[in-house]
């Protein structure tokens, strides 16, 4: 009987942790399993060569989870770096092109470039090496004389194919330690997120943080 209650005795001295801590004005569940899941699973070394818990204890669940996207953003160009060593491509952004043209007859290259969430001049720049390298090829919209299209050349399928296994094995990596089932449950949240900035990207991409904040967040979790 004593066992039965052993986790429960471990717990209530987190919960008044958590409820000496939160600003919310109705703490939930739910705010404080995402309260819990931090206290317990910080990385024990991080980029300051530091104690990470210690160094964000004050940092808001929002401010860490970018910082975790900034580093796993860094990681995957770290691991693609290297798998692009030896082959005619130089950034991840290249082999994504190609990836996107591959199951693509041909986009415009403003279509192109917008599909990577990237700027046009930096878009045109990578489209004019890869052209330049005898992966792509342009042409004339037969709609619109006045925009061009852009499609792989055999040599940028080729090309393609062969990065595609080094590029698997980036994904592999860094994908980690993860099991499948945790796997499974980080994808809906990924897929959620990237939804809910996708739209801002396509209708407020010029829109200022207030506005945008005001536009997009429920007033409770702006302010909490």
């Amino acid at each position: 009987m004593v066992q039965k209650y052993e986790l429960l005795s471990e717990l209530l001295p987190l919960l008044e942790q958590y409820e000496a801590e939160t600003t919310m004005k109705e703490p939930s569940l739910m705010s404080f399993s995402t309260w819990l899941n931090r206290q317990l699973s910080y990385p024990t070394h991080g980029a300051s060569g530091g104690n990470d818990k210690e160094a964000v204890a004050d940092e808001s669940s929002e401010t860490i989870l970018t910082m975790l996207i900034s580093y796993l953003n860094r990681y995957a160009k770290h691991y693609s770096k290297k798998a692009l060593e030896d082959t005619p491509l130089s950034t991840i952004d290249e082999f994504t092109f190609l990836a996107t043209l591959s199951y693509q007859e041909s986009l415009t290259k403003t279509e192109l470039i917008q599909a990577h969430l990237l700027e046009i001049t930096s878009g045109i720049e990578i489209i004019k090496r890869l052209t330049k390298s005898g992966l792509l090829a342009s042409f004339s919209d037969p709609n619109d004389r006045r925009s061009k299209r852009v499609k792989l050349t055999p040599k940028g399928r080729e090309v393609f194919k062969d990065v595609m296994e080094k590029m698997d094995e980036v994904a592999h990596i860094l994908a980690g330690d993860l099991s499948a089932s945790e796997r499974d449950q980080l994808l809906p949240l990924l897929y959620k997120l990237n939804d809910f900035h996708s739209v801002i990207h396509r209708q407020d991409r010029k829109t200022d943080l207030e506005e945008i904040r005001e536009k997009y967040l429920p007033k409770e979790e702006a302010n909490g």
